[in-house]
């Protein structure tokens, strides 16, 4: 039953004819007339879709192919061209087609079939040569903008939604300002026309390609193995790369799009710049972490799309509402914010610094504290010196603290803890039974459990719980100590602290809370416990003028390198009229301007971050070093921490070492000489390089090449710790109208790589906007290498 069809008066009906009712004597029924077959669904999402765009495409492939501007636009291209990059298209929508509506390639070209209804055209003719799970980039970003954009799968869409699937596919916005409807063609015909503006990677594929529209396998791999530096690469990689980037075919479209596109070519190392590669299990002190002030929404908003993982809050309680702010912002929205977003694109912890130069009355500092529990809960991370941690705690690392949050601020003395209580044995000698053993406790820790037999103390013999108390009370905060017990086991200890109650400058409440203290009378502090931090604010002149120990100039409280291994050093330098931001509605201080020369002397973010120092916080409108910090924390995945090179992590060596790659067998380079090719694409294809300037933040010489109109620039003699800060002008002249156009690119000289590369850049006067649009420079990257190197 059910694989056969019924019969009715022994025969069966034919298809689209349904058999009479039997009414006895009544006259005999005509057969009803027969149903259409049935059509297709047209609420198949993949059908839908691909009634959206294949028509447009049809057009596009077969009439509105581009040219380049040296060529005769009229021209065709040939016939078998067309097919070719037809079907690196038709690849592309197979394979989104898997993978947004799961529907398999036979089905995907069944659908096109369907949806083309003809026998004739390009992408009718490309069908027979579609392959499976081959897709190009460009394509990919393109179908997907349009799906996400346009949920509706309109046919033309408006201004608004073209702007936003142009920014998700990597694309500058479209001009024609007067027009407000775009169809699919449209944006094809954009995508396109954007690839073969770029003149400079037209011609790069015309010195490669035999016959200027396509690039064979062989080519291809000829121009990864010369100009891109990328001598070890196999065939099979050439031909995997050309199967899952470039639909299976390399023409000048994708070529040029590819090539010229800061997704998909960033002059950054990919292994570097989108991986977490770097050891994040080692001490937090190894870190530079990247710090923002917050003053306002604006900042708070900045600095998490950033992934600032250390927010520094100078908090005041407002005399009329009795609300806490930071600036102009309330602290329980920070506290709510980073709650909610701060961990999407890090887990790695994140700092709440309260900024000792705003000085809370401890009734205030008892709300933030209650604030802080209320909110944020679990994801408070206890401090270790609560638990008599050391430096080399497995807990006290990224790693393992993912996902909290740590409170830095001022703290109230502590006193000697370890959290156990002991009992008499009943004889003299025999030692003590513990009776009790305090959760989170070094106690608890060292592994000291309830009725546990205490017989040794650092290997003499324990008398009785006097005796015990006696020789407890000799160890100062951070001591270490062993106890044996009854089987012959013995653990060790680590004296932590205690909060003593309030000192007047911390409440008791807030300094349970604190995960790392801040010393401020750094003159009058000796030993340093791993969970201190020196705060230094203002900068004195001479504190960061070498990072050597050898220097005269160094002040006796800057630390050396070696010493910031095992604690950690807060550097503020702020303009003191801009902590006080104005109230809502008075408007805010207007950023400085971003002027670089080679002859400022200006070091305060390099040296400080040669020196080694975990938080640098300058003024939330002091452009240049936030400029530092786009490009230091670029590198290991924009994750907000950076672990400091090898030699400052190791005390074994003169803090004068020159710094290495942190990347076990790393290549080390000693010189980078980078070449402007082309403008970014907002700036038009007629873009001039005007002017250049450069500075090195620490150790390092950057200097054009001695020509005038020279497009090149040569880094030498840097460290990993250096970051280069670039302003390149560009300027368009049309008829008498001269228009100029700013960006400033920032990037650790270690994490370029080599060949035609796009460098990315923001326009300087965006610099400190909360969601800046990045653009592409197109340049020539060259690096001269060491031997690789050991650095482990």
């Amino acid at each position: 039953m059910g694989c056969k069809q019924s019969k009715v008066s022994g025969e069966a009906k034919p298809a689209g004819v349904t058999a009479a009712p039997s009414t006895g004597n009544a006259t005999p029924q005509k057969p009803a007339a027969a149903t259409p077959a049935a059509a297709p669904k047209k609420t198949d999402p993949a059908e839908i879709f691909l009634r959206a765009i294949l028509p447009d495409a049809e057009e596009f492939f077969s009439s509105r192919l581009p040219r380049l501007p040296e060529e005769d636009a009229a021209a065709p291209y040939p016939a078998s061209f067309l097919q070719s990059a037809a079907t690196v298209f038709l690849n592309s929508v197979v394979e989104y087609c898997r993978m947004a509506f799961r529907v398999k390639m036979n089905s995907s070209l069944e659908l096109i079939r369907t949806v083309l209804q003809t026998k004739s055209g390009v992408l009718t003719a490309a069908l027979n040569d579609v392959e499976d799970h081959v897709s190009d980039d460009g394509y990919m970003r393109l179908l997907g903008g349009w799906e996400v954009a346009n949920p509706k799968h309109e046919k033309a869409i408006n201004r608004i939604v073209a702007e936003a699937l142009l920014k998700s596919a990597d694309l500058a916005v479209m001009p024609h300002a007067n027009v407000h409807q775009f169809t699919f063609l449209d944006i094809l015909q954009w995508f396109t026309s954007s690839a073969l503006a770029n003149q400079e990677v037209c011609k790069l594929f015309k010195i490669y390609s035999a016959d200027g529209l396509t690039m064979p396998a062989d080519e291809y791999l000829a121009f990864m193995r010369g100009p891109q530096g990328q001598e070890s690469v196999t065939e099979r990689t050439a031909g995997d790369k050309i199967r899952n980037r470039f639909g299976g075919c390399v023409n000048r479209f994708n070529f040029a799009s590819y090539h010229a596109g800061l997704i998909t070519n960033s002059a950054f190392d990919p292994q570097r710049a989108t991986n977490v590669w770097m050891d994040m299990t080692q001490p937090l002190p190894h870190y530079m972490i990247r710090t923002s002030r917050v003053q306002s929404e604006e900042d708070l908003q900045r600095a998490l799309k950033e992934n600032s993982r250390a927010l520094v809050l100078s908090c005041r309680k407002d005399s009329l509402n009795g609300k806490i702010y930071s600036g102009n912002v309330l602290l329980q929205t920070i506290v709510e914010q980073v709650k909610l977003t701060g961990f999407r694109e890090s887990a790695y912890p994140i700092v709440l610094c309260f900024d000792p130069e705003t000085v809370l009355p401890l009734s205030v500092q008892d709300e933030v504290a209650t604030l802080l529990k209320e909110k944020l809960g679990s994801m408070l991370a206890r401090g270790i010196m609560f638990e008599g941690a050391m430096i080399h705690d497995p807990n006290f690392s990224p790693a393992a603290l993912q996902r909290k949050v740590l409170i830095m601020g001022m703290q109230a003395p502590l006193k000697p803890f370890v959290g156990f209580h002991v009992a008499d044995m009943n004889r003299e000698g025999l030692g003590v039974r513990v009776t009790d053993v305090q959760k989170a406790t070094p106690a608890s820790k060292a592994g000291i459990a309830r009725d546990d037999w205490i017989t040794h103390i650092n290997g003499v013999q324990i008398q009785n719980k006097l005796d015990l108390r006696q020789r407890l009370a000799q160890f100062q905060l951070g001591d270490e100590f062993t106890m044996k017990k009854e089987n012959l086991d013995e653990v060790r200890v680590v004296v932590g602290g205690a909060v003593t109650g309030a000192d007047g400058t911390a409440s008791q409440a807030l300094s349970d809370l604190i995960f790392l203290k801040l010393v401020v009378n750094t003159a009058d502090h000796g030993h340093y416990f791993p969970w201190e931090s020196s705060y230094v604010h203002p900068v004195p002149e001479n504190v960061l003028k070498s990072a050597t120990e050898e220097s005269p100039l160094r002040s006796p409280q800057s630390p050396t390198r070696g010493e910031l291994n095992e604690r950690f050093m807060f550097i503020s330098r702020t303009q003191p009229e801009l902590h006080q931001r104005p109230s809502k509605g008075e408007g805010s201080p207007a950023s400085t301007p971003l002027t670089i020369n080679e002859d400022d002397d200006d070091c305060f973010v390099g040296n400080a971050a040669t020196l080694g120092a975990q938080f640098m916080s300058a003024d939330q409108t002091d452009v240049k070093a936030h400029a530092w910090a786009r490009g230091m924390f670029a590198n290991n995945a924009h994750c907000g921490y950076v672990l400091k090179p090898q030699p400052m992590n190791n005390p074994a060596l003169p803090p004068s070492s020159p710094i290495t790659s942190s990347f076990e067998s790393a290549p080390v380079v000693h010189e980078v000489s980078i070449t402007i090719l082309a403008a970014p694409a907002i700036v038009g294809r007629h873009g001039v390089l005007s002017s250049v300037k450069f500075r090195v933040h620490g150790a390092g010489r950057c200097q054009r090449e001695s020509t005038d109109d020279s497009r090149s620039i040569i880094i030498s003699d840097y460290e990993e710790s250096s970051v280069v800060t670039v302003v390149l002008c560009f300027t368009v002249t049309s008829g008498e109208e001269t228009k100029s156009f700013s960006f400033t690119a920032s990037f650790p000289p270690q994490l370029l790589r080599n060949g035609y590369r796009v460098l990315p850049a923001l326009e300087t006067k965006r610099e400190l906007e909360s969601s800046p649009v990045a653009h592409g420079i197109f340049c020539r990257i060259r690096t001269q290498r060491e031997q690789t190197v050991s650095t482990s």
